[in-house]
């Protein structure tokens, strides 16, 4: 009763500190229409952030419900303050079917890149063809276009892998490439068959020469990531031709640790055949053990001494 006394009327700092105090009491039936009220109609835009979060802290489908009524807000900063809370509804598909309109609906880009992001992190099943949707979104800065990458990276599959392939390529923008690139690589990564890791790497060899000394940077770091061994003469020939000192020195960091990697997976690799190699002489030798028991108990006069 304090608290919700003191987020009514107190200075605005100690109204924060109610909010956060409320969210650890979300079992009250008071708390939660207070925290809705506070998101929807406040005048400090802060505090009606503090209030979504709190929500979304609480958990219940109660809370759940506010948060999404408070995606209907004027207020962009408490618009995203929801978004990013409704996140935290693991495989809640109200949460995500809303998360998923305010993507194609909202009508900042702010709100939507976030609401990319929340639907990831909900792991709903839509969420990997919402991505794949939200790729197609012209925005400020890529900022949905690259929150739909770092979603589909984070959803580890790999059959995404050609629709982030074009994002990669000369011709489009920095703050779209750059972030391309990384998704790429960490989908890459994800393949099974060695073959198709590497063909993933040769499609960025090219790029080790892009004018762009970030560029050139960021497919180092991405060949790193995918760490097929292929890709270590690539990166030895930009460490012997880059006209930069400090990016032939990252190329050289990055063929070494491909290189360190391969050969501890060999090595982990020729470790684990010697142990099943092993597993099969003693199981061989366990055979063989029983089977000269059997003859000993058939043979006469076996295993007694002599007279």
């Amino acid at each position: 009763g304090e608290l919700l006394y003191e987020l009514e009327h107190a200075d605005f700092m100690t109204r924060v500190r109610a909010v956060e105090a409320l969210a650890k009491k979300g079992s009250d039936a008071r708390v939660v229409p207070a925290l809705r009220e506070v998101l929807v109609s406040d005048a400090f835009w802060g505090l009606r952030r503090e209030a979504a979060l709190a929500l979304g802290a609480i958990g219940t489908p109660e809370a759940r419900d506010a948060l999404i009524g408070g995606l209907g807000v004027s207020e962009a900063r408490a618009r995203l303050a929801c978004a990013e809370a409704l996140g935290r509804f693991h495989r809640d598909a109200t949460a995500a079917a809303a998360l998923a309109q305010t993507i194609d609906g909202d009508r900042a880009y702010g709100v939507r890149a976030q609401a990319v992001t929340s639907l990831v992190a909900t792991r709903d099943d839509r969420a990997v063809k919402v991505c794949v949707e939200a790729l197609k979104q012209e925005s400020d800065r890529s900022s949905v276009r690259n929150a739909a990458m770092a979603g589909l990276a984070d959803l580890k599959d790999p059959a995404v892998l050609d629709r982030i392939r074009p994002y990669c390529t000369p011709g489009n923008r920095r703050d779209q490439r750059h972030p391309a690139i990384k998704a790429y690589a960490e989908l890459a990564r994800e393949l099974t068959k060695d073959s198709d890791r590497r063909r993933a790497a040769e499609f960025l060899h090219p790029f080790l020469d892009d004018w762009y000394l970030r560029t050139r940077e960021a497919v180092m770091d991405a060949l790193v990531t995918i760490g097929d061994p292929a890709s270590v003469t690539a990166l030895r020939r930009a460490e012997s031709t880059d006209p930069l000192a400090a990016v032939r020195a990252r190329a050289q960091r990055a063929a070494d640790r491909i290189q360190a990697d391969a050969a501890a997976r060999t090595a982990k690799t020729g470790t684990a055949a010697e142990v099943e190699d092993l597993k099969r002489r003693i199981t061989t030798l366990e055979a063989d053990l029983r089977e000269a028991r059997k003859g000993m108990a058939t043979t006469p006069g076996a295993g007694q001494g002599d007279n």
